[in-house]
């Protein structure tokens, strides 16, 4: 027998797919020191497949992760029911955007199908065996020594350390420093 969720509970899974669908590209955006691979109508090579395949795969998990976790602390328990589902989303509308703004033929389908199939198996089973029980997923409040919490710690901190810091402030100051001496020494002042 076939399981229909809620209207609204759809809803906002979708609208949350939407909201990991911006958040994967600005990460992916600011990832590209790291090696994260953007598509290109130029021939590239990817130098970092490895970190662009769990880039692709472990975005969405953690995202899933922070937000049912953020779901059940607002009380929100009844959005994070078949929560795999936003990767499901996620998945489509990036190929429904790509397809729309007509990348079809720049993405190799075989890797996408198989990233695809990869990350909602591994949402799946994450749902499955730690999102769908309240109790699991919360941290204990006297101590982050769940492996689920570390991981996801440690990802984000990577994610984050990887985006550049801009220098303009420093790039201005410096100009500025080498038009004083230069004026400096262009009237023979020291």
């Amino acid at each position: 027998m076939m399981y229909l969720m809620p209207a609204d509970v759809v809803l906002v899974q979708v609208l949350l797919a939407v909201v990991l669908f911006f958040v994967a590209n600005w990460l992916g955006g600011h990832s590209i020191s790291s090696g994260y691979h953007l598509m290109s109508l130029l021939e590239t090579v990817d130098e970092a497949p490895v970190f662009n395949f769990v880039f692709r795969v472990a975005t969405p998990l953690v995202y899933i992760a922070i937000t049912a976790a953020l779901l059940y602390g607002l009380g929100f328990d009844r959005y994070v029911q078949n929560y795999y589902a936003v990767v499901v989303y996620y998945v489509l509308i990036r190929w429904l955007y790509n397809i729309a703004v007509g990348r079809a033929r720049l993405l190799n389908w075989l890797l996408q199908l198989g990233t695809a199939a990869f990350t909602i198996a591994c949402a799946y089973f994450l749902d499955r065996k730690v999102l769908s029980i309240r109790e699991t997923l919360l941290p204990d409040p006297r101590g982050l020594n769940s492996n689920l919490w570390i991981l996801i710690i440690i990802y984000v901190f990577t994610v984050l350390n990887r985006i550049p810091v801009t220098q303009a402030g420093a790039v201005k100051r410096r100009r500025g420093y080498i038009i004083h001496r230069l004026l400096y020494a262009a009237c023979g002042l020291r």
